[in-house]
């Protein structure tokens, strides 16, 4: 789902959020539920709200329609389930594995990295915040408890870094 479009059907959010992830894969789709949350909440003109879960290769047409991105993500990085923590922009930049749920074809570095190399368009700014996952395996449209739990924190961080990209 996007963001409303303005009158003349062109996104223009400023900032985009947006979750990555399979909402049928039990605790990879929390990202999505994250977006659907605030979705439901509201936020300020300008901030725009999306969900991928075709990986980070449909990410590179996403670069283009923002000037500061915010990536949720579900995370494997060894923390207890439902863990919600930001990801080094800096290294994800740099190439360096971020731990994102699997099934990406092309993690976050490589996508912005492969956008400045063909010249695409990027963000002037990425941030990133991951939620530990617990099960990835289950097919199921509902996380696993602690995971789901997460979701008003991970709302809630949302928020306050969108108070630092206004």
């Amino acid at each position: 789902m996007e963001s409303p479009p303005d009158q003349d059907g062109v996104n223009t959010a400023r900032v985009l959020v947006l979750g990555i992830g399979n909402p049928l894969r039990c605790d990879d789709g929390v990202a999505i539920h994250v977006v659907r949350r605030l979705r439901e909440e509201g936020l300020p003109p300008g901030i725009g709200l999306a969900e991928l879960s075709g990986g980070w290769t449909a990410l590179l047409d996403r670069f283009g329609e923002c000037d500061r991105l915010i990536v949720v993500d579900a995370a494997d990085i060894g923390l207890p389930a439902g863990s919600v923590v930001e990801l080094d922009p800096a290294a994800i930049r740099s190439g360096a594995k971020s731990s994102l749920a699997g099934g990406h074809f092309l993690d976050l570095g490589e996508a912005l990295a492969l956008a400045e190399t063909v010249g695409l368009p990027r963000p002037s700014s990425v941030r990133v915040l991951g939620i530990q996952i617990a099960d990835t395996s289950t097919f199921s449209e509902e996380c696993s408890p602690a995971v789901a739990a997460a979701i008003g924190e991970a709302c809630a961080r949302v928020r306050s870094l969108l108070i630092f990209s206004c």
